[in-house]
């Protein structure tokens, strides 16, 4: 049986690519489909169960326990490397994991999952919310989600809430104050994920999650000790 007693590890990944060490080498959001596939297989080697949203809501309300080693996977912005490379590498291992996807269709014909890509998917992913079209920046190096006003920024919440029927979300950039989980909180999303590093516990505020991210020079033995394993 796992001990919770330090909490569940969500996994925040951005974008998988075959060109990382190429094309890529200098983001420090893109990591290689080998190291991807190598630290898929461990989580399957060693047992992890990987939960959904809905599930992660109810351990943090403390709803529910789990008995066995459980971790949360999550992508944020769903670049098309998610379903071209994550995706049959999550699928080989039995794992799922959340795809907190920009849903604006400007956005989703390029860079990103289209929407046939999205319905295909869905035996491995779920789908949450980075906003409609509020992943900028402004000239302050704001996020959109706390400078834009009140009423523009709720319509935008909304319509990507319908888009993906969907109560998760996860914060641009990482950014939020108070205001914007009180915004969250009248829209009716449930529970938000930050980029804060750490572990979720039971009775945690559902819309401040801790995430812990995965880089290129993440090491194995690393990504073996998030793990506690």
């Amino acid at each position: 049986m796992q001990n919770h007693g330090n909490g569940i590890c969500t996994l925040m990944y951005h974008k998988i690519s075959k060109e990382a060490e190429t094309k890529h080498k200098n983001n420090p959001y893109v990591i290689s489909t080998e190291k991807f596939e190598e630290q898929m297989k461990i989580l399957h080697d060693k047992g992890f169960n990987t939960i959904t949203l809905g599930e992660m809501e109810q351990y943090v309300k403390g709803q529910t326990q789990f008995t066995k080693r459980t971790v949360l996977l999550t992508f944020d912005d769903g670049y098309k490397e998610t379903y071209k490379y994550a995706y049959p590498i999550l699928k080989k291992y039995n794992l799922n994991a959340a795809v907190i996807l920009i849903t604006n269709k400007n956005t989703l014909q390029h860079s990103f999952l289209n929407w046939k890509q999205i319905k295909n998917s869905r035996d491995i992913f779920e789908f949450a919310s980075h906003t409609h079209n509020l992943h900028f920046l402004d000239s302050n190096m704001n996020s959109y989600l706390i400078s834009r006003p009140k009423d523009i920024i709720i319509k935008d919440l909304k319509k990507s809430m319908k888009l993906l029927d969907t109560k998760y979300f996860s914060y641009p950039y990482g950014q939020y104050n108070s205001e914007t989980i009180e915004i969250l909180k009248e829209v009716r999303f449930s529970m938000a994920f930050s980029t804060i590093e750490g572990y979720i516990k039971p009775f945690d505020d559902v819309f401040q999650l801790k995430r812990i991210g995965i880089y290129p020079e993440t090491s194995t033995e690393e990504f073996r000790e998030i793990l506690k394993i």
